[in-house]
């Protein structure tokens, strides 16, 4: 259960470190399941993968999703809550309470996937929301959970948050002056980006509308995390139906 006060860091800063989650033995199987999933043997049809933009054309892979074999360029592989080893670990029973605290007995996972920032190759990622068209739709409703599979830092594409942003509401598709609002509210904050460090285990809590990016990886060194989007089971999507939320994997929460 999160204190009152980490509660209150949290909707004021958009944010919260929640320590090390994963053990290290949890870590080291997540670990060889993402070595196994994208350089061994255990391809696997549940899972989307994607390879590193700039990569694409080199390699011969398609845009969006494409299994192209073993390879050390995947960049994101999604739908990782059709995945047992992982879908254990997203059930974390300290996910599972602060869950409870914070969106009630029934939730579920709306997106599941790991981004893998490969040595030398990792892409950054421009500041964002994780809102929006393809996400719940009422906020308040869902919060991400990131974990580290690998240790993150500036060099290596560690996240950055704006703190407060979230406060801010949904700009992901806002237009202002024929520009993007989200970029305008990001120029605004230059020198106001809070990197978050971690080593193999540790997680955040995150607000879905705080400003977020993360850097490139030019080091000899992966950059591995999972990222959890969890949300009150009957929160609907945006651009779903209202009933799409049976179609998501249901936390087992509340007995």
């Amino acid at each position: 259960m999160l204190t009152e006060a980490q509660v209150q860091r949290f909707e004021a800063d958009g944010y919260l470190p929640l320590g090390q989650v994963a053990s290290d033995e949890q870590v080291a199987a997540l670990r060889q399941h993402l070595d196994d999933l994208t350089l061994g043997s255990k391809y696997s049809e549940q899972i989307q993968y994607q390879i590193e933009p700039a990569l694409r054309e080199k390699l011969g892979a398609a845009a969006g999703y494409d299994y192209i074999g073993p390879s050390p360029h995947y960049r994101k592989l999604t739908k990782l809550d059709r995945d047992p080893v992982f879908l254990e670990y997203f059930c974390h029973p300290t996910f599972l309470s602060l869950l409870e605290q914070l969106l009630g007995p029934e939730v579920t996972i709306s997106r599941a996937f790991a981004l893998l920032k490969p040595a030398f190759d990792g892409s950054p990622l421009k500041w964002h929301q994780d809102a929006g068209p393809g996400h719940p739709a009422e906020p308040g409703q869902f919060v991400t959970i990131w974990t580290a599979m690998d240790e993150a830092q500036v060099e290596n594409g560690a996240l950055e948050i704006l703190p407060g942003t979230q406060e801010l509401g949904l700009l992901q598709h806002r237009v202002q002056d024929g520009g993007s609002q989200l970029e305008a509210e990001a120029d605004k904050r230059v020198g106001q980006e809070v990197p978050l460090p971690a080593k193999p285990g540790e997680a955040y809590l995150l607000n879905n509308y705080v400003l977020h990016r993360s850097g490139p990886n030019p080091t000899p060194h992966r950059r591995r995390a999972l990222t959890l989007c969890y949300k009150h089971a009957d929160c609907p999507m945006m651009d779903q139906p209202p009933d799409y939320h049976a179609h998501y994997t249901r936390l087992p929460i509340g007995g």
